[in-house]
């Protein structure tokens, strides 16, 4: 027995070449190797499926892409895995659709689930050679034999877009990876660290998450503040304090009858920081916060008080007359837009980057629900996210092969693409980019501009709802109805508008303090009780009617009498209320409007479709 192991460690030793000193599994190669052959442990194949730039029927791409295989193979075995990959490599433009083709064919006749229990069933099988034919011929050692992928099976695969992401799991094709990365201690809660916690928040639907995203720039958009460099130059002020609007707001007031100047441009529509806006409905949302009635919303409230303050201040304009120059204004677009309009020679941007639908979900890795084991998937998907050589090897292949490697003066290694390499993959595609090489002649450290930027990025939590309302998820009947009450709000909200308009600044923030919607639910349970008191009378009055019992008549006149007292109290109290809010009744016709409510369920059913 002693003799065979021996053999076995041999046969460790000789088959896989050590790649790293340590392991994840810290079981010798001994027990790994008995536990297989007992079938305590499974020898498994995993798919990953991921799309390349290159022509995948040029039969140098095969070869570069079986020995990419190989290599990681040989690491997962070094790591005792009892893990290895199969590497299906799908060129760019057919990736969704073969993709698409895989699952349609696992589901037929089979379920979610069978490749699992497959998987499991799976019995071991080893054979065993002789490295040199003159050696001792009981001196032989094991080669575990892999099973193949089977034709109903599918682990790891990479998604692109916010409308795939939610077909497959519409589909039921995605495994829930929650307790992976949100159990404290677990070998994946690193996860929390590797990708922003706003960004792993949007890979949810129904409180679970389903992808793992691959690291890159999240950000569709800006919110800019916009400064006059000349005006801000000659002021005492210094540019690295200004981080947002708020923060302009003593330069501003600076140029406050200035000629030629107007010190801040803009409406109070132009809202800035984290605030959206539905421009349709005049809904909107902070970070954090849902969807909502826009002057409900407390960041929203904060930019009229700062906008009115500066009205009084008669710091603002809507307009540029008389070659007139804006100090300070807001611009919402990209970087390529905001370049465009306002020279950097002329103008300081300071924007807050936005994370939209777009980028959230350019590319990110999921679970099969077909996976033949998905918690060895997991330890797969997370080397993709966090191991350097592995994803260095299926991005860039095979040193000296595809890629050179030198050294800078720092010691820090540098990538030389070989212009010739047929092997190409989208570094944003074949893992988290953060641990390998950006590009050609580049380091690892050459990423540290964009997680500088990304530890800035806000998420647009109106993020997807146009991908929703234009995806068929929402019945005609409710675009409809939307539409209707759309047209109603809007009418609400021109008087609305108007009114707040015409208030102060004080005034406004006295309005900005009341709670409306707590209000106006009262109000609308006191005129609940109103009507039931009333249909109540009405009960009394048929009784009256009914009998001659003078005790009775007495007893129902009395209770008649104390309904009416109880509405006249009711009603009294709803005056008070009315009453404090008496400098904004154009609110009731919002809030007790159909239309308000409409909306507001719309809303709440289009958070429910994305899944929070």
């Amino acid at each position: 027995m002693k003799k065979r192991l021996l053999c076995i460690m041999l046969a460790v030793l000789l088959v896989i070449p050590m790649i790293f000193a340590s392991c994840d599994d810290t079981r010798s190669d001994e027990e790994i190797i008995e536990s297989i052959l007992s079938g305590a442990t499974t020898a498994l194949t995993l798919s990953v499926w991921i799309p390349t730039e290159s022509d995948t029927s040029d039969p140098e791409f095969v070869e570069r892409l079986n020995n990419v295989e190989a290599a990681i193979n040989a690491i997962l075995i070094e790591k005792n895995y009892s893990t290895k990959v199969d590497l299906v490599a799908i060129s760019d433009d057919e990736y969704e659709t073969k993709v698409a083709e895989r699952y349609a064919q696992m589901s037929n006749g089979h379920s979610a689930g069978d490749a699992y229990r497959t998987a499991q069933d799976y019995v071991n099988s080893v054979e065993k050679f002789w490295p040199d034919k003159a050696n001792d011929p009981d001196t032989y050692i094991y080669q575990i034999k892999y099973p193949d992928v089977l034709d109903y099976q599918m682990d790891i695969f990479l998604i692109r877009g916010y409308e795939d992401f939610i077909n497959h799991y519409d589909d039921g094709n995605l495994k829930d990876l929650s307790n992976y990365i949100s159990i404290h201690g677990s070998d994946y809660s690193n996860i929390n660290k590797l990708i922003r916690p706003n960004i792993l928040a949007q890979m949810k639907i129904d409180g679970k998450t389903y992808a793992i995203p691959n690291n890159h720039l999240y950000i569709d958009k800006y919110q800019y503040v916009v400064i006059d460099k000349a005006l801000f130059d000659s002021s005492d002020f210094e540019i690295g304090n200004i981080k947002n609007l708020y923060d302009a707001k003593a330069f501003i007031s600076s140029l406050a009858g200035t000629s030629d100047v107007v010190p801040f441009l803009g409406t109070m529509q132009d809202a800035s920081g984290t605030f959206f806006i539905d421009p349709d409905l005049y809904f909107g949302a902070t970070v954090g916060s849902p969807v909502g009635n826009l002057f409900e919303n407390e960041e929203y409230k904060k930019f009229v008080s700062f906008y009115k303050g500066l009205c009084e201040e008669n710091c603002v304009g809507t307009t540029l007359e008389n070659n007139q120059v804006a100090a300070v204004q807001l611009f919402n677009g990209t970087k390529e837009e905001a370049e465009a309009k306002f020279s950097s020679d002329e103008y300081y941007l300071i924007g807050t980057p936005i994370a939209g639908t777009s980028t959230v979900y350019e590319s990110m890795f999921a679970i099969s629900s077909y996976s033949a084991d998905p918690d060895r998937a997991m330890k797969v998907l997370y080397l993709l996210e966090n191991d350097v050589e592995i994803r260095t090897l299926l991005q860039y292949g095979i040193e000296d092969v595809d890629y050179n490697i030198s050294f800078d003066d720092n010691g820090e290694k540098i990538i030389h693409l070989k212009s010739d390499t047929p092997y190409k993959m989208n570094v944003y595609n074949t893992g988290n980019p953060y641990y390998t090489f950006p590009a050609d002649n580049t380091t690892i450290n050459d990423w540290a501009e964009t997680k500088d930027l990304n530890t800035s990025v806000v998420v647009d939590p109106l993020i997807a709802y146009d991908y929703i309302l234009a995806s068929g998820k929402v019945s005609e009947e409710q675009l409809s109805a939307l539409q209707t009450a759309s047209d109603e709000i809007k009418a609400v909200y021109a008087g609305y508008l108007s009114s707040i308009e015409n208030l102060s600044k004080s005034d406004f923030d006295e309005f900005a303090q009341i709670n409306f919607v707590e209000i106006y639910d009262v109000i609308k349970a006191r005129l609940a009780e109103i009507d039931a008191e009333r249909e109540l009378i009405q009960e009394y009055e048929a009784k009256l009617e009914e009998t001659t019992d003078e005790d009775e008549i007495e007893e129902i006149n009395d209770d008649i009498e104390a309904s009416n007292a109880y509405i006249d109290e009711l009603n009294a109290e709803i005056e008070e209320m009315k009453t404090e809010i008496s400098k904004f009744q154009f609110t009731e016709a919002l809030y007790l409007s159909e239309a308000y409510e409409t909306i507001v369920g719309f809303y709440v059913e289009l958070q429910a479709i994305r899944g929070n």
